[in-house]
């Protein structure tokens, strides 16, 4: 892989072959969405996403898409210099549909607020989102050595609004990666670094307050939510050197697997302060689930989801 901002390798001339898929669990069919009205030559290199039913038709889907682009103008073949011209897209569709209509993008020339986007966690009108920056800077010696496998704390939440534009959040937090918004409008932000979650409280100027942190105490990626609340986290099972081998070359390589869930605890240890129970629902060496960067779970089908940004495949698994 040549161009992969994480891992700082930025060769514009690899061409972008990124895109969007849906999935169907009745028929096991993927079917790759057709982009419209998207009209940058970059094209989309993604990473995080994130899909809202829309407040006004449910009918309707928002999509958040992070696009690692490579700069243009001056900069143009100084990526390594200067990391991406980040950017997240914001497109809209409909349930069943085939085409992503592109909406808007927000970029930020500064670098100061969307510096290494990683996860987001959409509005249902289309006009807002927050997002994860994974680390401090986009590039230089010290954008590894502050990586999230150290727990520095230079790592932040950003929010962007289509009106008043782009702003940090919350920052000076450990190893950003993951984000979730639960239905109580919570925001939960997962740390590869401390092994905690961390509940957040929007605030009046769309600041986020901490209310709530959660000891999982393993390294996490991304977290998602289901229909009844329960958080599900995805977590770094091996060493960073075994990561960062997985990663080079993960068609041959394998890595650990594990996936946690949080959720509030309705059992007798509530009583003595307990407020979360936090399960391992699945650990795996390699061989079944290879690198999982997310699970999911969907209580109506009653299937676990487990996927990886660097597998070779996804893994579907039956609840009973």
């Amino acid at each position: 892989m040549k161009w992969d901002t994480y891992f700082l390798r930025f060769d514009p001339s690899s061409p972008s072959n990124d895109y969007v898929a849906t999935y169907d669990h009745s028929t096991k069919a993927f079917t790759k969405l057709t982009i419209s009205g998207f009209t940058d030559p970059r094209g989309l290199r993604l990473h995080g996403m994130d899909v809202v039913p829309s407040a006004s038709s449910p009918n309707e889907l928002w999509v958040y898409l992070v696009n690692h682009r490579p700069h243009t103008g001056d900069k143009a073949g100084k990526d390594a210099e200067f990391g991406a011209d980040e950017a997240i897209e914001v497109f809209k569709t409909t349930v069943g549909s085939t085409v992503l209509t592109h909406v808007h993008t927000f970029e930020d020339p500064t670098a100061s607020v969307i510096i290494t986007p990683n996860d987001i966690a959409g509005s249902d009108d289309g006009q807002s989102l927050y997002f994860t920056n994974d680390h401090g800077l986009r590039t230089g010696k010290w954008h590894r050595m502050a990586r999230a496998w150290f727990s520095t704390k230079v790592t932040s939440v950003g929010y962007c609004n289509v009106k008043t534009g782009c702003k940090i959040a919350v920052a000076g937090l450990p190893g950003t990666n993951g984000l979730v918004k639960t239905q109580d409008g919570t925001i939960w932000v997962a740390s590869t670094s401390d092994g905690y979650i961390r509940g957040f409280s929007q605030q009046a100027d769309n600041s986020l307050a901490l209310v709530e942190k959660v000891y999982v105490g393993r390294l996490m990626d991304n977290l998602t939510v289901d229909t009844n609340g329960n958080i599900y986290a995805a977590v770094v099972v091996g060493s960073p050197l075994e990561a960062d081998t997985f990663f080079a070359d993960p068609i041959h390589n394998r890595m650990r697997s594990a996936a946690y869930n949080i959720s509030l605890n309705t059992g007798r240890d509530a009583y003595f302060g307990e407020k979360w129970k936090v399960e391992k629902i699945f650990e795996d060496d390699g061989q079944l689930m290879s690198g999982v960067t997310t699970a999911f779970y969907d209580p109506k089908a009653k299937l676990m989801y487990y996927s990886g940004a660097f597998a070779p495949w996804s893994l579907v698994c039956p609840v009973v």
